[in-house]
């Protein structure tokens, strides 16, 4: 299982976070986070909804980062 689906499925329970995790790819136009950029793109998506999905966006985001994404600064 990816790292992000694995982070909300933690969050949201296996169903809801499955559909969480899908729809946000539909939402970036992706079928699956391929690469390290995929991921920080998926995580920057979720740090714009604010709340605990930031949270768990910027966790997404670091591991990427970590994995070798580039990243805006």
């Amino acid at each position: 299982m990816a790292a992000a689906l694995q982070k909300l499925v933690n969050l949201m329970g296996q169903e809801r976070g499955h559909r969480f995790y899908m729809e946000t790819l539909d939402n970036l136009g992706m079928s699956e986070l391929a690469t390290p950029d995929d991921s920080a793109r998926f995580g920057n998506e979720l740090i714009s909804r604010g709340g605990v999905l930031a949270s768990i966006g910027r966790s997404i985001k670091i591991q990427a980062i970590l994995q070798g994404a580039q990243v805006e600064r």
